[in-house]
């Protein structure tokens, strides 16, 4: 398991953390789960910690929020990973990018603390279950435009024209960003607009399926 170099500073600076730190991080990492998928909440999440610099904070989650995923789509245990990245940690071309032997204890026991959180591992699971698809959706926008419909014979100011819809559905395939358009009519979106509607009443159904069964439901978007 190799560390990539863009990791390397955060992870070590997690190492060197006191442990009331790293109590703080795991607190806000149990109140706040949504800084696993989203930049920008976890820049404006750290903004809440007394005893890491937000900078040094953001730095650290973007190199743990990699390993939490990683744990949550491995069947290794925690302590597992541990070792593998304390390991890989441990090797490299320079000195300033190598985990220190003094800081190795440390870093075993937060990494550890941090993988064994039960609502992280739950939240990585469910993440990692719901990305092992070929395509997943990124952002959708209609653009609406009129086509102006000119005579064949004469070229004079159009007396029809046409209102189109242009449907831009963005997605990521194998960790690229794509992107298709798909023009609609005033049909089309009704159509599509009856179908997530069906879509939204099942999810409904079945979160209350769960819910009588006492199974908890994770929202992956959330």
């Amino acid at each position: 398991m190799n560390v990539p170099d863009e990791f390397r500073p955060g992870l070590l600076q997690f190492a060197s953390l006191p442990d009331e730190a790293v109590d703080e991080l795991c607190g806000l990492l149990d109140r706040d789960l949504t800084i696993l998928t989203s930049r920008e909440k976890a820049f404006d999440a750290v903004t809440a910690l007394k005893k890491i610099k937000r900078e040094e904070a953001f730095k650290i989650l973007e190199a743990l929020i990699p390993l939490i995923f990683m744990h949550g789509a491995s069947r290794k245990s925690a302590e597992d990973i541990v070792e593998e990245m304390t390991a890989s940690l441990s090797v490299g071309e320079e000195d300033a990018t190598r985990l220190p032997s003094a800081l190795a204890p440390g870093f075993r026991k937060h990494l550890q603390k941090i993988l064994s959180l039960p609502a992280i591992g739950l939240r990585s699971k469910a993440l990692a279950l719901s990305v092992e698809v070929q395509r997943t959706f990124s952002d959708v926008k209609v653009y609406t435009d009129i086509r102006p419909v000119f005579d064949l014979n004469e070229l004079k100011v159009p007396s029809a024209a046409v209102v189109l819809h242009n449907f831009k559905l963005q997605f990521n395939e194998e960790g690229e960003e794509r992107e298709v358009y798909i023009t609609l009519s005033r049909a089309n979106l009704q159509e599509v607009i009856d179908t997530l509607t069906r879509a939204i009443q099942k999810d409904d159904l079945l979160r209350g399926l769960l819910s009588k069964a006492s199974v908890s439901h994770i929202d992956t978007d959330d």
